[in-house]
């Protein structure tokens, strides 16, 4: 048996059930430690040139996209990133060119008010960029706190990253014309929501991060927190520039917003006065309500069943990292 024939997922069932029997937990968003009165925060993700890099990203787009992918992490562990280590594996490069990704990373981890400091090199085939991100915070938000009829919600939109980089791959879309557009900054130049974790942090009963699709996200709170949900696609946030893509190419969005990843919105389970109380402060958008068993989608009163569907390493076939809808 190989990784093809497992996927992400299930491998990283497989380690949770390994670090559980030793005492660790993992399945989270992040690892979690307790020093003193707080909590050490971290999490680690890899940029893969074969599998992440989208025609016409620049250096200082993959610097974006590496920072916001491991802060997004630390974000949906209600904490405040601090500091990002980088290790770098690539070819014979250009030390110009080098510079700039490292003078953009930099430059990144300032946007979160954290610091970059340092990493290690490699020769590799590749480009292979591995951020490990540190963060801290009073209260940890886990997956595993939904509680029946809380409101499921979610910032910003959805869909832009998915319907983005499917224009780009089929070149239906040219990045440089485009550089105004809602959709195709969010596939090149993902932002972390932190600022909106810190207050959604001091409420919510669970939260992680959509990277590989929203349908996936809710299998992992259900599948922490032991509940289920009823999701209304009529209530998702599309942008303006997402409908108007989507209408012009004939794509459904609702399917991009559901089944594609690379938002990096937060998704999160909440009480409904609290959610009252932040909705307008973070951008945010209730989906649906926490039930006590089964992921459904809802509309005109008829109940389908969501697929746990989304972008998986070893397993998608589509070999950039997201699923074509």
């Amino acid at each position: 048996m190989k990784f093809s024939d497992l996927g992400e997922k299930e491998i990283v069932r497989r380690i949770d059930g390994i670090l559980n029997a030793m005492d660790l937990n993992v399945g989270d968003d992040a690892a979690v430690l307790e020093i003193d009165d707080e909590f050490l925060v971290a999490s680690t993700d890899i940029f893969y040139e074969e599998t992440h890099k989208l025609p016409g990203m620049t250096y200082e787009q993959i610097a974006k996209y590496v920072v916001a992918s491991n802060f997004s992490d630390i974000a949906a562990m209600g904490a405040k990133p601090v500091a990002l280590l980088v290790a770098f594996g690539c070819k014979d490069m250009e030390i110009s060119d080098f510079e700039n990704l490292i003078t953009s990373i930099a430059i990144e981890c300032k946007r979160y008010d954290a610091k970059f400091i340092g990493g290690d090199t490699k020769y590799s085939g590749n480009l292979v960029i591995v951020g490990t991100a540190i963060g801290k915070t009073k209260k940890p938000v886990f997956r595993s706190g939904a509680n029946v009829n809380d409101i499921v919600a979610v910032t910003g939109t959805l869909g832009d990253a998915g319907l983005g980089v499917r224009l780009l791959m089929e070149n239906l879309i040219d990045s440089d014309s485009c550089k105004e557009s809602e959709v195709i900054r969010k596939a090149l130049e993902p932002l972390a929501r932190v600022n909106e974790a810190q207050i959604i942090g001091r409420f919510a009963t669970s939260m992680t991060d959509i990277s590989d699709s929203l349908a996936f996200s809710l299998y992992d709170i259900a599948e922490k927190s032991g509940v289920g949900f009823e999701i209304y696609p009529e209530r998702f946030p599309i942008s303006k520039n997402a409908i108007e893509l989507a209408r012009e190419f004939k794509f459904n969005i609702s399917e991009f917003a559901l089944y594609t990843g690379g938002d990096y919105e937060l998704l999160f389970t909440i009480q409904e006065d609290n959610f009252n109380e932040v909705k307008d402060e973070i951008n945010a958008t209730e989906i649906g309500r926490v039930i006590k068993k089964g992921i459904f989608s809802v509309k005109n009163g008829k109940r389908e069943i969501i697929k746990k569907r989304g972008y998986e390493h070893f397993k998608t076939k589509n070999k950039k990292g997201f699923i074509f809808i």
